[in-house]
Order: structure tokens, then C-alpha cells, then sequence
């Protein structure tokens, strides 16, 4: 009963701050720490830190792209005639102002967040049954998604300090600079444009703790795990790139 004791109070003990950094360096005992605690703060707690990192990197950032966006309107309006022009500018006063553009920013920034989050585990934790794993709950695949996810909080932080730093919007996060031609309206139909904008070594990270993070949960193999995580991925770029795959047919047509 001693020994049994004990191990609780380490388990208690070891859910702290200090797995923070244990998701860096010991990613394996983290997510057993994560999958033994029965609080809601297994997930509360690394949900929290990717909502602020996306809220700070989305304010540094905004009146760079409000900045950005009103010089590409206003190259846009050039080619119209004078009285749609104006129409248009009235319309662009107000939702390129600061108060409509962090709101919409952040709120659908936050809500889009957590509805990924869901369907990502909601994918893996029915995935994993069908690559023969454990019975687990959704909370616990949740969990380990929220804190696989946090190298992307720290992506955030290093954009936000980039931002600052150079004063100036980040256009083509990511590997789209490859690919972006520099004219909104050409980038905006290339498909490869946004698939590689999601692509940099932060979401890579947090792929490769995913496979790890499934793996420790459902208890299958970390092959397995990985199939099974690389198939969301490519899922979740295809969800990603069809807005540009539909601007661009349309455009087309």
C-alpha cells in the first residue's frame, strides 16, 4: 500500500509546469504523465497556452496586414470606375478598420482552433481502433493532441517575435515563399500557396509528437501510429488547399 501511495503523489507531482519542458525533451514520459492525470487541466492547460500564443501572435500582427491588405484594395479599386470605387472604399473603411479586424480575427481565429482540435482527435481516436488499438476515451486522445500541438504555439511565438522585430507581415509563412508569385489574386488560385504556408518544421514537430503521443495512447506501434497520423495530415492539407483549388476554377472558368 506504500508503494502504491507513493506512485500516486508522483504522478500528482510530476503534472506541473515542468511538463512543459518535458514535451521537448521526454515527450514519452510527458504524454504518460498527461495520460494518468484525471483533471481537466491535462488538456485545459496546453489549450490555454496555444489560445495565447495565437492571440499574441494575431495582434502583433494585424496592423501589418491592415497595412498590407489596404495597399493590395486600393491597386484593385485603380481598375474600377470612379463611382464603384468609392462604393467600395466606404465598404473597405469599415471592414479594414482595427476594431472589425481583430475581432473577426480572434474570434474566428479561437473558434477554428478548437473545432480543428476536436476533429483531429475525433479522426485519430476512431483511426486507432481500425490500426487495432486500446479502448480509450476521446478525452484522453484529446488531451494528447492538445499537448502535441504545442510546438505550433511556440511557431506562433516565433512569429509574433519576427513580426516585431522586422515590422512587417509575414505574406508567405512557412515553405509558400517557394512557390508565391507576389500578385494576391495568382497566389490565392495556386493550391501550393496555402499547402505549403501550413507546412514549416514547428508543424513537422508536432506531427511527429502526434505519431508518438497515438501511439502511447491506443497502444499500436509507432508505424502504425505514424500511418495513421500522416493520413490525417493529408486530409487535413487537402481540407486546406480546396478554397484555392475552387478560386481557381473559377477564375478559370
Amino acid at each position: 500500500m506504500t508503494t502504491t501511495i507513493h506512485n500516486k503523489r508522483d504522478v500528482k507531482n510530476s503534472f506541473s509546469w515542468r511538463l512543459l519542458f518535458g514535451i521537448i525533451d521526454q515527450p514519452v514520459q510527458t504524454f504518460q504523465s498527461v495520460l494518468a492525470h484525471r483533471r481537466w487541466t491535462r488538456w485545459g492547460l496546453p489549450l490555454l497556452i496555444i489560445m495565447v500564443a495565437f492571440i499574441a501572435a494575431s495582434v502583433v500582427q494585424i496592423p501589418y496586414v491592415m497595412e498590407l491588405a489596404r495597399t493590395q484594395a486600393e491597386q484593385q479599386l485603380a481598375t474600377l470606375p470612379p463611382d464603384q470605387a468609392e462604393a467600395a472604399r466606404s465598404t473597405m473603411a469599415f471592414t479594414l478598420s482595427l476594431p472589425f479586424m481583430l475581432t473577426t480575427t480572434l474570434g474566428f481565429g479561437l473558434l477554428f482552433t478548437l473545432f480543428s482540435l476536436i476533429a483531429q482527435s475525433t479522426f485519430l481516436y476512431f483511426g486507432s481502433f481500425i490500426f487495432g488499438g486500446d479502448d480509450i476515451s476521446f478525452g484522453a486522445m484529446f488531451s494528447i493532441n492538445t499537448w502535441a500541438r504545442l510546438p505550433m504555439a511556440i511557431g506562433l511565438l516565433v512569429q509574433a517575435a519576427f513580426v516585431m522585430v522586422s515590422q512587417g507581415a509575414i505574406r508567405y509563412p512557412g515553405l509558400a515563399f517557394l512557390v508565391a508569385s507576389g500578385d494576391p489574386l495568382e497566389d490565392a488560385a495556386n493550391p501550393l500557396v496555402p499547402l505549403l504556408s501550413s507546412i514549416d518544421l514547428f508543424w513537422l514537430w508536432s506531427l511527429l509528437l502526434t505519431a508518438l503521443g497515438v501511439s502511447i495512447a491506443a497502444r499500436i506501434s509507432r508505424g502504425k501510429a505514424f500511418v495513421l497520423t500522416l493520413i490525417y495530415a493529408a486530409v487535413a492539407l487537402g481540407i486546406t488547399v480546396l478554397p484555392s483549388v475552387i478560386f481557381g476554377a473559377g477564375l478559370g472558368g
